[in-house]
């Protein structure tokens, strides 16, 4: 096994340690959001781009870290998104239906001796599901496309 050896010029290596040393900032709560809010106003929106981008802020992992999710560290400093995120919120509680319903399936499958179903002694069951918006309508192909249905 060879060593190998990365040759770097000393101003790159302290190019790079400066801007680590720079971004990483010890703040409060209060001033992360502080500065965020002045993002928000200076960009006028914020997007985890925006927010890596940004000298002064930390990442958005950061806000992430400590406040849960950027939709909290959002509201925190009073500003929606435009986009309906509510999806994000039932997600968790739609996996828990969806484990639930496959173990139900899965269980009568069993039941009614559905022994032609097992892969390697198991029966294997995949459920999708499928978000609807009120007043659309969309027809999905096996091919996973979709046209605006009649």
């Amino acid at each position: 096994m060879r060593a190998v050896s990365i040759r770097s010029s000393n101003s790159v290596f302290l190019a790079g340690r400066k801007i680590i040393e720079e971004r990483r900032v010890d703040l409060t709560e209060e001033e992360m959001l502080a500065r965020l809010r002045r993002a928000l106003v200076k960009k006028g929106r914020l997007s985890p781009r925006i927010i890596n981008k940004t000298v002064g802020l930390p990442s958005h992992n950061v806000y992430i870290a400590h406040f849960g999710s950027l939709r909290k560290a959002y509201s925190l400093i009073g500003h929606a998104s435009q986009r309906n995120c509510d999806y994000i919120d039932s997600r968790q509680a739609w996996a828990n239906v969806l484990a639930n319903l496959a173990k139900q399936l899965s269980t009568n499958v069993e039941k009614l001796g559905g022994r032609n179903w097992h892969v390697d002694g198991v029966v294997n069951i995949f459920l999708r599901v499928a978000r609807w918006t009120h007043g659309e309508r969309r027809t999905i192909h096996r091919d996973g496309l979709f046209n605006d249905a009649a």
